[in-house]
Order: C-alpha cells, then sequence, then structure tokens
C-alpha cells in the first residue's frame, strides 16, 4: 500500500500544474460532496423517517378515533335495547310470557334496531330462565352452551353491572363461528324498576363496519393495519405480520413512545406504528410502506445528481479557466528559458497584474535584461582584449623580430648579395602584409602558411644553416579560413627553443593536412625537447611573457574556437617536440558570434 501511495504521488509531482491543479480541485470537490451527500442523504433519510413516523401517528390518531366511535356508537345503540319497554318486559315475565310470542315481538323488535344500525351484524338477547331470541342480517345461530351463564365472559360481564365488554367473536359461544363479525359487544340488561339483572345483550359488530374505519388510509398510503384485543389476538387485520414482528413493534411502542420502527414484511419494508385504545384496551399497528419514502428520496437524489453534475461542469470550467491564468504565463517563462539554454536571451511580454505571476515576469525579464547587460559588456571586453592581444602581438613581432632581419639585410647589402637582398626585402614586405591583414583576426590558410615560410627564410638570413625547414601541406585545406598567426609563433618556438639551445643543426617540417571535418596543423623538430613539468605548465598556462610564444597561441585559439579546437603536445628530452593543433573547417569568418564575441538576440 506504500509503494502504491508513493507511485500515485510520484505520477502526481510529474502532472503539469494545471492538471495537479484540475486533480485536486476535483479531488477536494468530490470528496467534500460525497461527505456533504452522506450527511444530506442520512439527515433526509432520517427526516424522511420522522416525518413517516409523526404522519403514521397521526393516522394512528385518526384511526382510534374511527374506532372508538363505532365502538361508542355501539355502546349508544344498544342503550337503545336496554331502555325498550317491549324488551323490559319480556325479560322480566320471561315464565309468564308465552314463548313463541314473545320470540316473535322481540325479533321484530331487534330487527328493527339492526336495521337501524349498519355497523351491526345481528344481535341476541338472554334472559335469567334459559331463553335467548335474536336477530341478524344472516342466518341466527344457536347456542352450544346449556346456558349464557357458562360463557366464560359470564361473570365478568356481572361484575361490570351493566357497563360494556367487547369480546373477539364473542369466544365462539354459538353452535357455528360467523365469519361476518370479529368483536361482540355483550353487556348486562338491569331492570329499570327494580335495577336488577334481568339479562344479558350481546351486539355482533360487522367487519365491514371496521373495515371501512381504516379503508380510506390504506387505499391511500397503501398501509398494513391491524387491530389487536387485550391478549394481543387478531380481531381483523388487513395483512398478515409475523408474531415476532408484532412483539417488536409492541415493545418499541412501549420502550419509545410515538417512535417507529423498521422491519420487513412480505418482502418490503414497513415503517411500524402503535398505539392503544382508551377503552377497551385494543392496539392498532399500522405500516407504511418504505417504498413511498424511497420514490421521494430517490427524486431527492436524482435532483442532488443533478445539482452536482452542474457543479462538477462549472468547477471544472473554473479550474480550467484559473489554471490557465497560471499556467500560460508560466509556460511563456519556460519557453523563454529553454531559449536562454540555446543562447537566447529574450524577455518576456505578456498582461499579467501585480500579482505573483507578474512579479515573477518582472524579476525574470529583469534578469535576461541584467544578462544581456553583462553579456555585452563581457563581449566588448573580449574584444578590446583580443584587440589588445594583437596589438601587443604586433608590437613584440616589430622590436627584435624587425631589427633582427634589418641587421642580416645591412649585411648581404655589404656584401653586395643584391639579388639576396631583394628576395629578404620582398619576403619582409609580404611577411608584415599578410600578418597585418588590414587588421583581421581571420584569414586563409595559404596565407598562414605562406607567412609562416616567409618567416623561416627570414630568420635563415639570420641564422644561416643552423636550421631546415619542409612543407607537409595539402592543397584541398588552403581555402579555408584559420586565426592568424598560428604556424608563426609554433616555427618561432621550435627555433628558439629546441634547435637553436642544441647547438647543432636541426630540421622542422611544417604539416597542414585535411580529417574528416577537421584541420590539422602541426609543427615537428628535433631540438633539445621539453620536461613533462614544462608541457604540464605550457598546458596550466603558467609560462608566459617570453615574447609571443605556445602558451599565448593556445589561448588565443581557446578564446576564438571555445571547446571546437584541441591540441597536443608530444616530447621527449634531446629528441624533439611536435605540436599539434585540431581546429574545424571553415569557409568563412565566424559570423560575427566568434570574431565580436557572442551577440544576445532579441
Amino acid at each position: 500500500m506504500k509503494k502504491v501511495l508513493v507511485r500515485l504521488k510520484k505520477t502526481y509531482m510529474n502532472f503539469r500544474i494545471s492538471t495537479k491543479l484540475s486533480v485536486l480541485y476535483l479531488f477536494v470537490f468530490l470528496l467534500s460532496m460525497f461527505l456533504s451527500w452522506i450527511v444530506y442523504y442520512n439527515l433526509n433519510y432520517r427526516f424522511s423517517i420522522q416525518k413517516s413516523g409523526e404522519l403514521s401517528m397521526q393516522t394512528l390518531y385518526s384511526l382510534k378515533s374511527n374506532i372508538t366511535n363505532l365502538l361508542q356508537n355501539v355502546d349508544y345503540n344498544s342503550r337503545v335495547i336496554l331502555s325498550n319497554n317491549d324488551v323490559q318486559t319480556i325479560l322480566s315475565n320471561g315464565q309468564e310470557e308465552d314463548t313463541f310470542v314473545a320470540e316473535k315481538k322481540m325479533k321484530t323488535i331487534l330487527t328493527l334496531l339492526i336495521n337501524t344500525m349498519p355497523s351491526i351484524e345481528s344481535i341476541y338477547v338472554f334472559d335469567n330462565y334459559g331463553h335467548f331470541y335474536g336477530a341478524g342480517r344472516g342466518m341466527n345461530y344457536s347456542l352450544k352452551l346449556s346456558s349464557i351463564t357458562g360463557a366464560p365472559w359470564y361473570k365478568q360481564v356481572v361484575n361490570l353491572r351493566g357497563a360494556s365488554l367487547f369480546q373477539l367473536h364473542a369466544n365462539n359461544i354459538f353452535s357455528a363461528e360467523n365469519k361476518d363479525s370479529s368483536v361482540s359487544m355483550v353487556r348486562l340488561i338491569n331492570g329499570t324498576v327494580s335495577q336488577r339483572p334481568i339479562g344479558i345483550l350481546l351486539m355482533n359488530i360487522s367487519n365491514s363496519a371496521l373495515e371501512e374505519s381504516y379503508h380510506e388510509i390504506v387505499k391511500k398510503y397503501g398501509s398494513n393495519v391491524i387491530l389487536l384485543n387485550e391478549s394481543n389476538e387478531y380481531i381483523i387485520s388487513n395483512e398478515s405480520i409475523p408474531k415476532e414482528n408484532v412483539a417488536m413493534i409492541l415493545k418499541n411502542s412501549e420502550e419509545n413512545r410515538d417512535a417507529p420502527i423498521i422491519l420487513k414484511s412480505g418482502g418490503k419494508r414497513f415503517i411500524y406504528s402503535s398505539i392503544t385504545l382508551d377503552s377497551p384496551a385494543w392496539k392498532i399497528i399500522m405500516g407504511i410502506p418504505m417504498e413511498e419514502i424511497d420514490k421521494e428520496l430517490a427524486l431527492y437524489q436524482r435532483i442532488t445528481f443533478i445539482i452536482i453534475f452542474l457543479n462538477i461542469i462549472l468547477l471544472l470550467g473554473g479550474i480550467m479557466i484559473s489554471s490557465r491564468l497560471i499556467t500560460v504565463p508560466i509556460h511563456k517563462l519556460l519557453e523563454s528559458m529553454r531559449g536562454v539554454q540555446k543562447g537566447n536571451f529574450v524577455t518576456v511580454n505578456m498582461n499579467t497584474g501585480a500579482d505573483e505571476i507578474g512579479q515573477l515576469k518582472d524579476g525574470y525579464n529583469l534578469m535576461i535584461t541584467k544578462i544581456q547587460e553583462l553579456l555585452n559588456k563581457t563581449i566588448n571586453d573580449q574584444r578590446a582584449k583580443r584587440k589588445l592581444e594583437l596589438n601587443i602581438l604586433q608590437a613584440q613581432i616589430k622590436p627584435h623580430f624587425l631589427y633582427n632581419t634589418l641587421d642580416a639585410m645591412a649585411y648581404l647589402s655589404l656584401a653586395g648579395k643584391n639579388a639576396e637582398l631583394y628576395d629578404a626585402l620582398e619576403a619582409l614586405g609580404e611577411f608584415y602584409r599578410k600578418s597585418l591583414s588590414k587588421g583581421e583576426e581571420i584569414i586563409s590558410i595559404k596565407d598562414e602558411v605562406d607567412i609562416t615560410r616567409d618567416y623561416l627564410f627570414l630568420q635563415r638570413l639570420r641564422y644561416g644553416d643552423i636550421f631546415t625547414a619542409k612543407f607537409d601541406i595539402d592543397d584541398d585545406v588552403l581555402k579555408y579560413k584559420t586565426l592568424k598567426l598560428v604556424l608563426q609563433p609554433l616555427v618561432e618556438n621550435s627555433i628558439y627553443h629546441g634547435i637553436r639551445p642544441k647547438g647543432e643543426p636541426g630540421e622542422i617540417l611544417v604539416r597542414v593536412k585535411g580529417d574528416g571535418d577537421r584541420i590539422i596543423l602541426s609543427v615537428e623538430d628535433n631540438g633539445i625537447g621539453m620536461s613533462d613539468d614544462v608541457i604540464k605548465a605550457i598546458q596550466n598556462g603558467d609560462i608566459k611573457g617570453s615574447g609571443f610564444g605556445l602558451c599565448e597561441t593556445l589561448e588565443r585559439l581557446r578564446i576564438y574556437y571555445e571547446s571546437d579546437s584541441s591540441y597536443t603536445i608530444k616530447s621527449s628530452k634531446n629528441e624533439g617536440t611536435i605540436i599539434t593543433i585540431s581546429i574545424p573547417k571553415e569557409t568563412s569568418e565566424r559570423e560575427r558570434t566568434k570574431n565580436d564575441g557572442i551577440q544576445p538576440r532579441h
């Protein structure tokens, strides 16, 4: 993992600044949007759950009110029966009344009441003498018990002394289960005169009446509605829920009042809430499908995604604009810097403000201007230095060389050797004409060879037969150019420091050859040679001031050709010296950049 991070960091650092900014801004933006999305989603999710829970509780309160009103209405209608005179008479005189007549009269009364109460499925009245009367919308049922006193709820009804008791299917006291009713209301009938129990009233509430109380809610939200009695038995439900889920819902309602719980039922998720009726203590459970919330959240998600997408587009556009404002000036600076590597010192001209980029541009342009000034000054100094060296060189030639040559010519005149004197004067004139060369430093190799020939001719007037000179010249290279007075100092070095100290005649060999795109110039003598210390001193430029010697010539070559020239010195004690110089082939003077120095381009 660490290696991957290091590699990613290295890759990132190699990006362009614009790419770095884009990647960095995009990463920060996406990270912030991701975190914001998580926070937003959780908050929105919780908010939706909370709102759904509140909606569920409001609906439950409404449902509670509906069911309570239904039960209260049944209770109220039951009082009509309790206070009916005919019912009171029949129940009070049960033993004396004709059974057939009593039944017919009671059925008429009960049927009339059922027709006025659509929520009631059937009504049964039991007297204290074992008789019971009934009427209903469907068939009538017979008791499974020998007496109503055997009903499991009988004592409880008696103890309630006339208050209503609601039972699930009346505990199935009839011989056949009533499929159209689920809840029965049972209460004691007291005599209006004696205020003693004279019978039992049982009214079965129709399922349709209970279903109607939550039908609109289920239709609107697709909810699950369950009605449980005090023993958590199903009274009515539009959807079956596992018992463990029911237990969890009721437990959550007890521990976290009004707080919803999310459970899965039938492959779907529901938000369940529950509430308890005041009397009877029935429980209502309602579950709202999470699909509705998910649809709402999905809508918010799509809207949020569109907003994020638009923000990304705007961000990328902003990044590109801001990065260009930074990188374009930097690229121009880099381009100018690459030009500096090639010798092009060009200032950068671009519109910038007073920010860091503008300050960098101004500083860079000031640096380029200063470099140009320094280069111009250096060029002028080098030009002056070379001219001064040439003047000193020429001044050095004039005193001793001219004096010695004229002294030799005087001897020829006294000896009457007019022909030799004429040749000497002509050689001296050619020497000075070509060596001065109208002040130019660059001459042809042919002129350089001719200067060397004239110099050796004049030196033989002075030294006689102390040396002999040979030339090995490649005619193909005579047309090329070279720095002036390169061979002559080498020949002079051979005469004064090689052959003359030896005290016996010597030989000098001058070679000029072509070697590819190079020209090789060499001077070889068989004089006394040089020690290694002297050679090192020459290479280090430590031997100076001995006329226009070898060191000055090598320095002039270095200044003019820079790194484009080279030389070697091979010498052995008492065996001689070979000095070889390598220069490039050039058909004309080196642009003005080599003659006058490097000129910066603007």
